[in-house]
């Protein structure tokens, strides 16, 4: 019965990457990859690297950056792509236990700093006293927070901002398109930024202005 039941899974996957695929014209593996991206996110967020999807790029609900920051036509097709897998995983969790067991895994392998835990920018909806940056800097195309720490990034004058307890420091991100942002569990606990060029550390970054 068990066989049975994932071959019918199996099949039903087969279908739906076959489908997908056929409908917005990118390859199977292409469609794949988010699919396995989505599974380790829980169905609610991915993670992704792949040159039909625009490179590296990550998804939220209502929010998704890709590598070819200005190619619109290309992020409206990866946004449908992963809001028609993002349903498919939730209407089939078969496979989430699964890839939740596999990312542990492989986190648990990592050293002291060396070991990072990743969270997705979150879409800005600025209303009240949230506006914390300067007001040079207008609205930023993405935000987020961690732990303590937040952030948000503006990618037409290529600056992101950090807040740490009272101090918001500015840093000119240069040629990164940045994306995401992981933390380093340790002695630091630092803010590790994601972009199409790898991963960049804030002390890596030159920083324009204190406040």
């Amino acid at each position: 019965m068990a066989n049975q039941q994932n071959k019918s899974a199996t099949a039903i996957e087969k279908q739906a990457l076959e489908e997908i695929s056929a409908r917005h014209g990118v390859s199977a593996e292409a469609v794949a990859s988010l699919l396995a991206a989505l599974r380790t996110g829980g169905g609610r967020m991915a993670q992704f690297n792949h040159p039909e999807l625009g490179g590296m790029g990550q998804w939220s609900a209502g929010m998704l950056m890709i590598g070819e920051f200005s190619n619109t036509v290309l992020k409206q097709k990866v946004q449908a792509i992963c809001d028609e897998l993002s349903k498919f995983v939730n209407d089939n969790p078969e496979h989430l236990d699964t890839a939740k067991k596999e990312n542990k895994k492989q986190g648990s392998g990592a050293r002291g700093n060396e070991r990072l835990t990743w969270n997705s920018f979150k879409a800005l909806k600025p209303i009240g006293n949230e506006k914390w940056w300067p007001d040079s800097l207008g609205l930023p195309g993405s935000v987020g927070a961690q732990n303590e720490i937040r952030y948000a990034y503006f990618p037409a004058s290529k600056r992101l901002a950090i807040k740490e307890n009272s101090q918001v420091t500015i840093f000119d991100t240069g040629t990164h398109k940045i994306f995401g942002v992981s933390q380093e569990q340790g002695e630091n606990n630092s803010l590790v930024f994601e972009s199409q060029l790898g991963r960049v550390r804030t002390l890596e970054l030159t920083v324009v202005e204190k406040a």
